[in-house]
């Protein structure tokens, strides 16, 4: 119970507001997406490494 002249606290909101039932899809499909840019990224742009040596690299 609160005590008189206590205000009582709210949680925080989300930093970007998501609205409505679109809320978790939306935050899933983000996620997702920049989940496929990063392995595209690292498929393309990071040499595999497989079978050298550790001085060779």
């Amino acid at each position: 119970m609160l005590q008189p002249g206590h205000r009582q606290r709210r949680a925080p909101g989300p930093a970007v507001p998501l609205r409505g039932d679109r809320g978790l899809p939306v935050a899933y499909g983000l996620y997702s997406a920049f989940a496929v840019l990063a392995l595209l990224f690292v498929l393309r742009f990071v040499p595999d490494t497989k079978g050298r040596e550790l001085q060779t690299m």
